[in-house]
């Protein structure tokens, strides 16, 4: 077997991918590796025999711009709104954390001489960050001039790797252990806002059909579109009955005495909907209306990708109302930002003989929905690269980068946030993206931990103690002073301060936020911060090497 790894990089590295994989799914005590169990299975085949096992560099670099390209575009359309309101209370919350624990990441590596190349990895394995130890990696290999021995740069490049490898599984720990205590210290007040999350969830996510008695003499002869009263009521109206015609509405719908506007929506937009319509009757038209159907499309028509549903709805001129948007798992709250994405599964509101209309327009529904568009991953990929080849100043004599990892993180950003170029659809298929994402992050993890598998032992039993007490010092910084500086200057809530902690950590994280707080509230900040605090660790990684 021995020789046949040495033989085949292909069967080594299927073999510590799939190992990995199995590994990750194990629970116990409610926490698994996930994909860090890939890194580990790696370093095992490392102290095997480090030296003949091989996997080409470009291919694990590969799987590195893969993971954050993927993970750009996905964030991208919820990165720049981010900034807005409350998300700049938790950007700002967490950069001050992820500064402050840099800093004391800088005074304990002086105090216990720890390298700044081990340094470095140990600051992004106690973060549980792999691009920020990607960045490391590659920084420190560019630094090397043409002709530098190959022994001499795969040392180098392997020390972050061992400081990351030793200080990751305190990393995932160390945060649940800060997060339980916070927890347990303000365990009455997290009671109360879990308490009040649950009583706005279920009064105004909650949607119902209403059907409302136009009886209101301001709004008698003027259009939907013109008076605004979805705007204003936050109801989604869907068909109207003028006399005994009932149609589907737009904004050129005219309302009349005595009509009968049929719309959904919460309990709360019902009642202001009801004050300026009129009162709520039961005459049940949605059960009398043969002509008008609910039907369900996935979206695969590119030409019809990032149209909002609103004027998709207000123009009415498919002869269909989208209710629903359910994007992979999730139900999509209808506003004024609501696009209509590749893959998307809606729900219409039709006339019954609209079928054909609607397919050419939403798309061929027997369409693979994992198909992507090669040919916009090849150009933002360029770019992304290209950018992280900037040298960024941060001396008369020195200068970071954002390399690989940075580079097609920040383009994805962007690019994920735009949707489409002219004829050029940035975005890509959810279940793509997601196998793209796994795929290029488990090659990374498998090429890594195989290199620095050779040394780990070596540098664990001169210096392990040192290193794992440097990590734990990073990984505590940074969850409490997040949790203290929010709390206490900032006035955040426990929920908000529990999905804060999670992000800046990992996704095993969110999942014992989630458990702490009973409820799914935690995913709003958490997402809120991660593109943020990515870039932010990259940047702090590498500038721990000067």
């Amino acid at each position: 077997m021995h020789d046949m790894f040495v033989r085949s990089p292909q069967l080594l590295l299927f073999t510590i991918l799939g190992a990995g994989y199995f590994l990750g799914k194990i629970k116990l005590f409610n926490f698994n590796l996930n994909v860090a169990a890939v890194l580990f299975v790696g370093l095992a085949f490392g102290i095997w025999d480090g030296k003949n096992f091989k996997i080409p560099d470009e291919l694990f670099m590969l799987g590195l711009i893969l993971f954050v390209y993927s993970l750009g575009l996905q964030s991208g359309p919820s990165f720049f709104s981010s900034f807005r309101e409350k998300g700049l209370k938790f950007n700002l919350a967490s950069i001050f954390a992820l500064l402050f624990s840099f800093f004391v990441a800088l005074f304990v590596g002086n105090v216990l001489k720890i390298p700044r190349e081990i340094l470095a990895g140990i600051y992004s394995g106690s973060l549980t960050n792999t691009a920020a130890l990607a960045a490391v990696t590659e920084r420190i290999f560019n630094t090397f001039p043409s002709g530098t021995p190959v022994e001499k740069i795969t040392d180098m490049t392997i020390a972050p790797v061992i400081g990351y490898s030793i200080c990751y599984p305190f990393g995932v720990i160390g945060a649940m252990l800060a997060m339980y205590i916070f927890s347990s210290i303000f365990r009455k007040n997290l009671q109360e806002e879990i308490a009040e999350y649950n009583n706005k969830l279920a009064s105004g996510k909650t949607k119902k059909i209403a059907e409302f008695r136009i009886l209101n003499e301001q709004v008698f002869e003027k259009s939907l579109g013109e008076l605004k009263i979805a705007e204003m009521s936050e109801m989604l109206f869907t068909r109207i009955r003028h006399e005994w015609d009932i149609s589907l509405v737009n904004n050129d719908t005219i309302l009349h005495r005595g009509d009968i506007l049929v719309g959904r929506g919460s309990d709360e937009a019902i009642k202001k909907a009801s004050l300026i319509l009129g009162p709520v009757v039961e005459e049940k038209l949605t059960e009398i209306t043969p002509s008008i159907q609910h039907g369900e499309f996935i979206i695969n028509n590119r030409e019809i990708i990032g149209k909002s549903v609103l004027e998709f709805n207000a123009e009415c001129r498919y002869g269909a109302v989208v209710t629903r948007v359910k994007r992979a798992y999730t139900d999509l709250a209808i506003d004024q930002k609501t696009t209509l994405e590749f893959g998307d599964r809606i729900r219409v509101v039709k006339y019954s003989d609209s079928d054909q209309t609607l397919i050419s327009i939403f798309g061929n529904q027997d369409v693979d929905l994992s198909e992507t568009d090669y040919l916009s991953v090849s150009l933002g990929i360029i770019s992304g690269i290209l950018l992280g080849m900037i040298p960024i100043p941060i001396s008369s004599e020195s200068s970071i980068s954002l390399g690989f990892a940075g580079g097609p993180l920040v383009a994805a950003l962007f690019l994920g946030y735009l949707g489409r170029t002219g004829p050029i659809i940035w975005t890509i298929p959810t279940n793509a993206n997601l196998t793209l994402r796994q795929l290029g992050l488990h090659l990374f993890m498998a090429g890594i931990g195989l290199k620095a598998g050779s040394q780990i032992v070596l540098y664990f039993n001169l210096n392990g103690l040192y290193f794992f007490t440097a990590g734990t010092l990073i990984t505590l910084s940074t969850s409490l002073s997040l949790l203290f500086i929010g709390r206490q200057f900032l006035k955040l809530g426990i929920i908000d301060l529990l999905g804060l902690t999670a992000g800046i950590h990992q996704p095993a994280c969110l999942a014992y936020a989630r458990q702490l707080s009973s409820s799914d509230a935690p995913n709003l900040p958490y997402t809120a911060i991660q593109p943020v605090t990515m870039i932010a660790k990259i940047l702090l990684a590498q500038a721990i090497l000067f």
